[in-house]
């Protein structure tokens, strides 16, 4: 087995005839192993650095290829990831752990990197703990603001609930539609399926309680559902099923205000939650910010 190979030029990490033979219409080689390593290439970003300028006069921008390669890294140089992001803007999204800078050089763009690219790259730094939601206000052009406040990207819920907050717009919203497909991993995945019913079925992820609520139309209040739904199953609900984003996005809310960042705060809600707490998840949220403050 050959060990994996050491890329020193930006060349070498975009030759896609190494790195991806089997996507070519006719590939030059049948496996990995006769031009790479399986394995993730090894890169010597001091090389890289070095060949750059040298490179960029001659060739121009990353080639597109190179530039995902470089934003997929974790192990990326700062000054390289800043190069990618102004040759392609769009490469911001695959960065996992994008630094203040790079949301800094995006929104100095202007128009050219695009809502949905910022929302993404603000997503990513909240969730991996790079954004704060105070870098994150203090930074990002007012228009674009409001629609990373309405993100309903899961895993950087509780810094949305904050940005929310400190933008103003928390509070509770009336669900138009009833649901929504969307997941918040982007506008091309959905949550829910036509013609499967348990994804349109608010019984498994809200109780028998709530679920009546929806029969009384469009414009549903986000905090009277919360009041009404069984927590177990809003917050662990069956294989196949999930809670609306926006519900969930006013939950993250709820736990910003109550809770925050107070770790004593956080373990009273649990022992509350585990000795079967009598009242809505909004009111032991309120119990337990209580108690601690």
């Amino acid at each position: 087995m050959r060990r994996p190979e050491f890329l020193r030029t930006i060349a070498a990490i975009g030759d896609a005839d190494g790195c991806e033979p089997w996507r070519l219409p006719d590939p030059l080689v049948r496996t990995v192993v006769d031009r790479r390593h399986p394995g993730i290439p090894r890169v010597g970003w001091a090389d890289v650095l070095a060949d750059e300028p040298r490179r960029r006069a001659a060739e121009g921008p990353i080639p597109l290829h190179a530039a995902r390669f470089i934003a997929k890294r974790t192990d990326a140089p700062l000054e390289l990831v800043r190069t990618v992001v102004a040759d392609h803007p769009d490469a911001a999204v695959f960065l996992s752990d994008p630094a203040p800078e790079v949301l800094a050089d995006l929104c100095a763009l202007g128009p050219v990197a695009g809502a949905d690219t910022i929302v993404k790259v603000v997503g990513n730094g909240l969730a991996a703990g790079t954004l704060t939601p105070e870098y994150v206000v203090e930074t990002v052009p007012e228009e674009t603001l409001r629609v990373v406040a309405d993100s309903l990207w899961l895993p950087a819920m509780r810094g949305t609930a904050r940005i929310r907050a400190l933008t103003g717009v928390a509070g509770d919203v009336r669900l138009r539609p009833l649901f929504v497909a969307e997941t918040g991993h982007g506008r091309t995945r959905n949550l829910r399926r036509p013609g499967v019913p348990e994804h349109w079925d608010p019984v498994p992820v809200y109780g028998n309680a709530a679920a009546r609520l929806f029969g009384k139309g469009p414009g549903l209040s986000v905090d009277r559902l919360l009041h009404e739904a069984d927590a177990d199953a809003l917050l662990a609900p069956p294989p196949g099923t999930a809670p609306d984003p926006r519900v969930l996005r006013r939950l993250a809310e709820h736990v910003d205000e109550h809770l925050g960042g107070r770790p004593e705060a956080w373990l009273v809600a649990f022992r509350l939650l585990e000795d079967g707490f009598v009242g809505s998840l909004p009111e032991l949220l309120e119990t337990a910010g209580a108690v601690t403050s």
